[in-house]
């Protein structure tokens, strides 16, 4: 067993026998000794790529460090390139930066594929890979057209600023066009490829007219087609409630067929719009549908919440002999999770335990076992399970999130406070920001809004940047301190930034501008999100709940009236209060609120 770096990983019987040989120390152990070398040292780049890509980075990094030790120093870049390659195919951005750093400073010299495979690895993390673009050109590199689609998906792939892909990023769709025109000028002509990744770019920034007119173009000059442009067009289009069908239709015009990639994009666009009708009709158009295509169609049933459906496609998934993989389960379970059913939640999280999932698979199960345990009320056993998961090394991020938030709305701000403490330096949990937004909620839930402020305070200068979410936390702070200026300055810096507003965010400012009294400014904030399609039913409830606050019936009958034209239903305990308050009227008397 070889150790690389922190961790130590047993490489395949399969790549131990034929391409390594053991430590001669390590005598006749079963399974025991440390790689020696790699018996064909001239052939290690392109069994580091094969074995990399078909199994792990964590192999990949095996054979590296193995052919490292031993290789010729002119062959020391090759490994490094071929080491490159693998986290790029895996999109393995950390591991990709942190190599680059040390070729730097083993004297690699940096060529133009290095930066192009960093690029690669960096496709999810918009700002990483607009900096190597820049340190590309900077070192007198000329991108390719690759480079150039990469850095372009790249920007519309930020979803740190916004949970919804379907808002116009207006400021990046300018850089997006800016880099075609770069393009242009340094003498790339757009290929179909590009054409694609446009039209990829215009879909996830919601820029429908602008996507519908380019793949207009496309068709009236009989450029050849692609599949994965209709797949895009045709997710693009049922996201949006547009006809589909005739993008089907010209499938066949074009030479191409359904297969289960177009079946993923009309799931997606269903996930999203809840037709699982529309799903199921295509899904039987397929000819032996793999069990991805199966996981699609069966997110979908879970997204609208059918479990009926959910449990036919699980069932007809074993039927045709195909075996459940992660996504499956993780589905299955979500499904429990979000009707709070909690001992269909623990008796799925055993079977996915029992199966070989994987160590990722498993993990979010057992954190969706937490925040269904945390929703129903057992904090006991919801605190029991966390602690399962922290003692195994396995709690990530989102499971801590959920705890902190469990604690939070029972108003132990101790307990944030302390896993806060044990958690903030960690650097495999990535996003610290979110972290200190529940320290905040917790301390402005118990009333201590100074210590919230130097939350807030400290925040901005761990994360220079911060998300809408730590805005919608400052709202709170000056809600609080009923200071109406506090809150129109962090609603002026969040649109100057061009920050992407949340439901939570247009739910906090309706909430605290109706305790303020300002209920023409809450009137004109629900507005503005049900305009930005984020006027969710718990946005009604609130602008409902300050009307019945502040006595003023007749406004609270007409928002609740709009919020049944808009297809939502009022809570038990709203509506009772409101019932109050019209008794309360008729009999004369101030309130029994």
């Amino acid at each position: 067993m070889l150790v690389c770096g922190r961790s130590r990983f047993r490489l395949p019987a399969s790549v131990r026998k034929r391409w390594l040989t053991r430590d001669p120390a390590s005598g006749d152990r079963p399974g025991g000794g440390v790689v020696h070398s790699i018996r064909d040292q001239s052939d290690a780049p392109n069994l580091i790529v094969e074995q990399g890509k078909k199994l792990s980075s964590h192999v990949a990094e095996l054979l590296f460090e193995s052919a490292l030790m031993e290789s010729n120093p002119a062959d020391v870049p090759r490994l490094y390139d071929a080491l490159l390659e693998v986290y790029a195919h895996r999109a393995d951005s950390k591991a990709a930066l942190a190599l680059l750093r040390r070729m730097q400073a083993a004297g690699v010299q940096m060529r133009r594929f290095h930066f192009s495979h960093a690029i690669r690895a960096c496709v999810k993390e918009p700002k990483n890979a607009m900096d190597l673009f820049l340190r590309m050109k900077d070192a007198g590199f000329k991108p390719t057209i690759f480079v150039y689609h990469t850095v372009m998906r790249s920007l519309v792939n930020d979803t740190r600023l916004s949970g919804d892909t379907r808002f116009r990023h207006t400021k990046k769709m300018g850089m997006v066009e800016s880099l075609r025109e770069e393009m242009r000028e340094n003498g790339l002509m757009p290929t179909i490829h590009t054409y694609g990744v446009l039209l990829y770019c215009y879909s996830k920034a919601g820029e429908v007219d602008k996507a519908e007119q380019l793949y207009a173009k496309l068709v009236s000059e009989n450029i050849p087609m692609e599949a994965t442009i209709i797949n895009t067009m045709l997710q693009m289009r049922i996201e949006h409630g547009l006809n589909p069908m005739p993008l089907l239709e010209s499938m066949h015009k074009f030479g191409l067929k359904p297969d289960p990639r177009t079946f993923s994009a009309i799931a997606k666009g269903c996930t999203i719009t809840g037709n699982t009708g529309l799903a199921v009709k295509m899904f039987k158009e397929l000819k032996n549908p793999d069990i991805e295509a199966w996981g699609s169609l069966l997110r979908c049933f879970v997204s609208a919440r059918d479990v009926e459906g959910a449990e036919r496609t699980f069932k007809e998934i074993l039927d045709v002999g195909l075996q459940a993989n992660g996504f499956v389960m993780t589905n299955m379970v979500m499904l429990y999770s979000n009707l709070h059913l909690e001992s269909k939640v623990r008796m799925w999280v055993e079977k996915a335990m029992t199966m070989n999932l994987g160590k990722r698979a498993v993990q979010i199960c057992r954190t969706l076992l937490i925040k269904t345990l945390a929703r129903t009320g057992d904090c006991v056993a919801a605190e029991n399970e966390f602690k399962k998961l922290w003692e195994e090394n396995s709690a990530d991020i989102v499971a801590v999130i959920t705890i902190m938030n469990m604690y939070s709305k029972l108003k132990q701000a101790d307990k944030v406070l302390d896993l806060f403490e044990q958690t903030k330096h960690r650097s495999d949990f990535g996003n610290r920001e979110s972290l200190y937004n529940l320290v905040m909620d917790a301390l402005c839930r118990t009333g201590e809004i100074e210590r919230a402020k130097m939350f807030a305070t400290e925040l901005t200068s761990v994360v220079p940047k911060p998300s809408i979410f730590f805005y919608t936390q400052l709202v709170k702070i000056h809600g609080l301190e009923y200071n109406a200026k506090g809150i129109e300055q962090v609603v002026r810096v969040v649109r100057d930034a061009g920050l992407r507003p949340c439901t939570e965010f247009y739910n906090t400012l309706v909430v605290h501008q109706g305790l303020l009294g300002n209920f023409e400014d809450a009137e004109a904030y629900l507005e503005e999100a049900r305009r930005n399609n984020l006027a969710s039913r718990k946005v009604w409830t609130s602008l409902v709940r300050v009307y019945v606050k502040g006595m003023k019936l007749e406004r609270a009958e007409r928002a609740w009236d709009r919020m049944m034209a808009a297809g939502f239903r009022l809570d038990g305990r709203t509506r009772e209060r409101l019932e109050q308050l019209r008794e309360s009227r008729r009999s004369g008397g101030l309130s029994l609120i």
